[in-house]
């Protein structure tokens, strides 16, 4: 999708959440109806896009603190009503703020996770390899141990969810968890690295280029061994982690057409077809065969590090195809896997899916109504390394 001209818009018409986001934007595209203001809300009843029901939601401070956080702790209603402007200035000051985390001051949450006293946080992903599974020692308190860094994870991120003042980046971390999950309790070499994907990948993207997101993801070892792709080779091909990187994490189970030819595809002798068929998931688990984690210090090549490591005496090495790109054979390393992910990243298809599981989140859980005559129009930034944004609701709907 080319970038759109941007003369008359704001961030309030173009909100820069990363990925294909518009976290906020859900608030933006439900409109106030009726010209009453209420007493203790300054901005009146607001009334969902498409709702016809004529219920009034809560007022726009309580709806912006249970859609796009974790609930108003004491002092942040009134804080809001206190913004200066209309509802909708109100808003657009409140989205800036969140739209930029690091600039606010969150001492008071980082400092009771300090004061939990979380040991695996922090450290670097080798170190947690080594200090909560290759070295821990067999006896009655090992599991507890490689099991560590799941649950401190898991605290802090209570933690802030219940004290940082970051709410809006709190609950996108929490979405990107769930769209990229992974499951520790698969796997017990997932444990060790859990901390590692949360500081280093899911908190690190959350606001950023979804490409680059994309490549944090299929790296590193919580994703490699949850979805199989750590024992993928050109002998044993696993397609568990193509078919969930098509199905779950880009175009959506919405543009899987099916067992046909790629050649069938509309759009495929143009090079952009329009959805993926299942030799275009055969294809990318071939293009990702050496995607392992350096884990075995006794195999040649390998040091035990538990880190990602390009393996090339595993690697398909051969032509592929994928989404109507030709990747030659004898690509540098790494190079079959990079050419899916910008494949699956520039797809239209990707951009529309994302934007559905946001509406769905921040607007309505129902496919028909706000979330669908309130899409989101999705931009993919024209920049690989600059984040890629959403825009204001479209009514167009696709």
């Amino acid at each position: 999708m080319n970038e759109e001209p941007c003369g008359k818009s704001s961030r309030r018409n173009l909100l820069r959440i990363g990925g294909a986001l518009a976290a906020t934007a859900s608030v933006v595209g439900l409109q106030r109806v009726g010209g009453q203001g209420a007493a203790g809300n300054p901005g009146g009843r607001i009334y969902a896009q498409a709702g016809r029901s004529g219920v009034p939601v809560p007022p726009l401070e309580v709806l912006v603190y249970t859609k796009a956080a974790f609930g108003p702790k004491p002092g942040d209603l009134e804080r809001f009503r206190a913004l200066p402007g209309n509802p909708e200035a109100k808003l657009k000051a409140w989205v800036e703020e969140q739209l930029n985390p690091g600039q606010l001051e969150d001492k008071a949450a980082e400092a009771r996770v300090a004061a939990a006293r979380f040991e695996s946080l922090g450290k670097p992903l080798e170190r947690l390899w080594k200090d909560y599974y290759r070295d821990v020692p067999e006896g009655d308190q090992k599991y507890e141990r490689i099991y560590q860094p799941v649950r401190e994870t898991q605290l802090a991120t209570l933690l802030r969810a219940l004290h940082s003042r970051r709410q809006l980046y709190e609950v996108l971390v929490n979405f990107w968890h769930d769209h990229f999950n992974v499951a520790p309790d698969r796997d017990e070499r997932i444990a060790p690295g859990f901390a590692s994907y949360d500081q280093d990948v899911i908190r690190p993207h959350a606001l950023g280029n979804f490409r680059q997101f994309l490549k944090a993801v299929a790296t590193h070892p919580a994703m490699l061994y949850y979805l199989d792709n750590a024992s993928s080779s050109r002998a044993g091909p696993n397609e568990n982690w193509s078919r969930e990187l098509f199905e779950l994490h880009t175009l959506g189970a919405e543009n899987y057409l099916g067992v046909k030819r790629q050649c069938e595809v509309k759009g495929f002798a143009q090079g952009n077809p329009i959805g993926y068929v299942d030799d275009d998931v055969y294809e990318a688990t071939r293009a990702f065969t050496g995607w392992r984690v350096d884990d075995d210090p006794d195999e040649p090549g390998l040091t035990g590090s538990g880190k990602f490591t390009f393996y090339t005496p595993w690697h398909d090495r051969f032509q592929k195809t994928v989404l109507g790109r030709l990747l030659p054979p004898d690509q540098g390393p790494m190079q079959d896997g990079k050419d899916v992910l910008e494949a699956v990243a520039e797809h239209p298809g990707t951009a529309r899916f994302i934007a559905r599981k946001l509406v769905r989140k921040f607007i309505a859980d129902a496919r028909g109504g706000a979330g669908r005559q309130g899409l989101l129009r999705a931009e993919k930034s024209p920049r690989p390394d600059r984040p890629d944004r959403a825009g204001h609701p479209a009514h167009a709907g696709v």
